[in-house]
């Protein structure tokens, strides 16, 4: 997205998750990567200013590389953003 794919790490496309091996002293491997996870959690707009959002504004946690200044603007596993139910 935005730069294209040479395949120099090995990888033509998406590497396998054990791609690089664990990332930390539990073994766990890609803790942090690319990937959106849609929860059931209705966004609450906390800022009495903000704009009214529709009933069904939920709450996408994680990020993507996809993330850019142009697209969104956190790239970990603890943002939080707001989107439509029905814009999956």
């Amino acid at each position: 997205y935005g730069a294209r794919n040479t395949g120099l790490d090995g990888h033509p496309g998406t590497a396998p998750v054990d791609a690089y091996g664990p990332q930390n002293g539990f073994g766990f491997y890609n803790m942090v990567g690319n990937v959106w996870e849609w929860t059931s959690t209705q966004w609450e707009v906390k800022d009495p200013r903000a704009p009214p959002v529709d009933a069904n504004t939920m709450v996408k946690k994680g990020g993507s590389f996809l993330c850019n200044p142009a697209t969104c603007n956190r790239f970990r596993s603890s943002a939080r953003m707001m989107f439509t139910a029905d814009s999956a």
